[in-house]
Formats: C-alpha cells, structure tokens, sequence
C-alpha cells in the first residue's frame, strides 16, 4: 500500500473515536493532519496534525477550517467525513421532529457542505480522496433509528451522485459502511434505557457486547488507508460494508 509522505488530510469527527484513530492512522503513514471537531484540544497540535475547532453544519466554521488548511498546510488532497451522531433509540412514532432534523442536519448536510467546499480544490489539484462515513444501517435498515439509518442511506446516495459528476482521473469519492463497531457512540446505545419505545435496539447492542460481537476501530484502519492511497485511483462510487455479525447496521 503507498504511504502517504506530503498529502495533507481533514478528518471530521476526529476529536474522539474512530475519527481520532483515523486521523493518527494518517499521521503515522506520513500525511498531515487537519482534525475537525466541535470538541477537541488545540494541545494535541504538532508540526504535522493542526487542529480546527468547528460545526460540520455550519459553512462559516468549514470555510474556516480550509482557510487555516491551505494557511499552515496546502490544499487538502484527503477528506475523510467521520462526524456523526446516533440520535434517538426510538421507534418512529417516539422520534420528534426536532430529533429528526438534528440527526439528518450533522450525518448528511455535514457531509454535503464539506464535500461541496473541498471537491472543488481536489478538481482544481487533479488528485483527491473522499471517504465518506455510512453504515451498515443505511442498506440494511434495522429498527429503533429511522433517523440514522436515512442519514446514512443518504450519504450512500450523495457520494454515488458525486461520483458520477466528477469528470476527472485520481479524484475519488467513496464510502465505508462499518457494522457494529467499539466506539463511544455504540456504548452509549448499551447504556440507553431499554424500553417499548426503542424496538430491540439497545437489547440488540447489549448481546453483542456480550457475544464479544463488536469490531474494533483498527479493524477499518487498512481500508480506510487503502481507500486515500494513490493504489485506489481506479476506485470511484462504491460503498463497502464491513461486517462481522448478520446485516444490522
């Protein structure tokens, strides 16, 4: 797999969690790191990670976080779009409309705004890589996340939208579909209140803690390198679900 010496790379999400694993995973192939997050400690910045603190909802805060890019780094030749939220355990007819917006407004417009400020520089550059985060959840739809797994279904259709409109060699869009994995997200589900309003949701996540079910974060580390690489030039528009247990999300 080629290393990554000189590509400068924003990761959204990456205060914590799989992001922060991503974004390490980068910095140890030799990339420089941009991490974008809401929460995240301007401590961990060195010559080679900058740290960019903002709203992935909000086009001001990524028109910032390019800005500083470009400033301290260069363009930015990987985007990989980590940021998300669960939202609500719930059946449909327990989900607010408000819960809804929310969970849409950060897993998808997230997403759409910072590909649709940072392709253009990619296009410009004649080299990108986007690795856009699904899930599982957006093809297999399990019950108790409506809003999620439309969220992520709908990242799924924006980078296969994007893929087609991009008229260029070596820029790339695709997306990764991880099952069941160890983060703060998914033990947050494990210590939701188990009730009629969730489905089987969190009873769901508790057997699989307890079957020793859950991938880990390193368990996507390769492909996500792979996937930013020059060796996946020819790879354009395709999501790839990675999952150890039957198709849940």
């Amino acid at each position: 797999m080629s290393e990554m010496k000189g590509k400068i790379a924003v990761v959204t999400g990456a205060g914590r969690g799989l992001g922060a694993q991503i974004a390490h995973s980068l910095l140890n192939k030799g990339a420089h790191v941009v991490i974008f997050d809401r929460e995240v400690s301007k401590k961990i910045e060195s010559t080679d990670m900058i740290v960019c603190k903002g709203d992935v909802t909000s086009e001001s805060d990524i028109e910032n976080c390019i800005q500083i890019t470009k400033e301290k780094l260069d363009t930015p030749h990987i985007l990989v779009t980590c940021a998300g939220i669960f939202g609500p355990t719930a059946v449909i007819q327990y989900i607010n409309s408000s819960e809804w917006a929310n969970v849409l407004q950060i897993n998808l417009t997230g997403t759409f705004l910072f590909v649709k400020k940072v392709l253009p520089l990619m296009l410009e550059n004649k080299w990108g890589r986007i690795i856009c985060f699904a899930s599982t959840a957006g093809v297999a739809n399990p019950p108790g996340n409506a809003p999620y797994n439309v969220s992520k279904a709908g990242v799924i259709s924006l980078m296969r939208t994007v893929s087609q409109e991009i008229d260029i060699e070596n820029v790339c869009i695709n997306a990764v579909c991880p099952g069941n994995t160890d983060t703060p997200m998914t033990k947050s589900i494990e210590r939701s209140a188990s009730t009629g309003k969730t489905g089987d949701r969190v009873a769901y996540h508790r057997q699989l803690r307890k079957k020793g079910l859950y991938h880990q974060p390193e368990d996507i580390m390769d492909l996500i390198m792979f996937l930013a690489s020059e060796d996946a030039r020819y790879i354009n528009g395709q999501f790839i679900q990675l999952t150890a247990t039957r198709l849940r999300g």
